[in-house]
């Protein structure tokens, strides 16, 4: 089940990822605030899957932007309790360079 609860946090991750470079496409910016995302560019926002413990990550209840907003760059970070999709357990951030 750990398992699982990785592989859909890095798919809505993925997901979140191509609805801020649609939305760059169509904008020359990356979104201020997840809400100009929903629902022209994802259908609704992601929540973390439960139990939110996981390995050595805690999650909150869903993903949020993190870091000083700028027009061309964003952040958001999150964990992953084990290895999944070629990614090590622990925290990543996701920006306009990919999954770091």
């Amino acid at each position: 089940r750990a398992k699982s609860r990785d592989a859909k946090r890095l798919a809505d991750v993925r997901q979140i990822a191509s609805a801020m470079e649609l939305y760059f496409n169509d904008s020359g910016a990356y979104p201020a605030a997840t809400g100009q995302l929903v629902p022209n560019y994802i259908g609704v926002w992601p929540a973390y899957p439960t139990p939110v413990t996981d390995g050595t990550c805690t999650q909150p209840s869903s993903y949020a932007l993190s870091g000083t907003y700028a027009a061309t760059n964003y952040q958001l970070s999150f964990c992953l309790g084990g290895q999944t999709g070629g990614y090590a357990a622990g925290v990543h951030t996701l920006g306009p360079a990919g999954i770091q």
